[in-house]
């Protein structure tokens, strides 16, 4: 530790150095824990801003009426690629009959029978790989087919895979 060998010195010595290093020691003490109560300060607003931000996210998802969804891209310990289900809106909840609590958290094998699920699964991961938009007819339970749509977003670290859902509209004739 440095402080007792300053503070022993300072003592030892009596020298104006001495002294003067035992100062800047201090000085250095007071700055650090100026600059961690700083760092808590600015973790704290970041995360308010971030508990807003996610607030008005959620608001902005809910207004729509046509089902999406946003999936976090995890790679787990054994290195599968898993696409964790981050928030679905009101209509996903309505069109699906599934909720919030039975989708966040899980993946689409967890939430969905083993034809819809894996279908799903191997969408998203095209998206991942190409980092393209991905539009397409999804199959649901009940024979439910909609026009999906799928896009890549790499935002704070993270890999994510956001998507909606809507009716096919008929083709008209004339």
């Amino acid at each position: 530790m440095l402080e007792p060998q300053i503070i022993d010195y300072v003592v030892s010595s009596g020298s104006e150095i001495g002294a003067l290093l035992f100062g800047l020691y201090i000085m250095y003490k007071k700055l650090h824990r100026l600059q961690m109560e700083n760092q808590q300060q600015i973790a704290e607003k970041v995360e308010s801003v971030a508990t807003r931000a996610n607030g008005f996210f959620d608001v902005f998802l809910d207004s729509f009426d046509f089902p999406a969804w946003v999936k976090r891209v995890v790679v787990t310990d054994s290195g599968e690629i898993e696409f964790r289900t981050h928030f679905v809106n009101r209509a996903f909840e309505d069109t699906f009959e599934k909720t919030r609590v039975q989708c966040i958290g899980k993946t689409d094998l967890q939430i969905w029978s083993r034809t819809v699920g894996p279908m799903l699964v191997k969408k998203d991961l095209a998206v991942l790989k190409s980092r393209q938009v991905l539009v397409d007819i999804d199959t649901f339970e009940n024979n439910l087919s909609l026009k999906s749509k799928r896009f890549y977003i790499y935002y704070q670290g993270h890999h994510w895979v956001v998507g909606f859902a809507q009716e096919i509209e008929e083709p008209t004739d004339g």
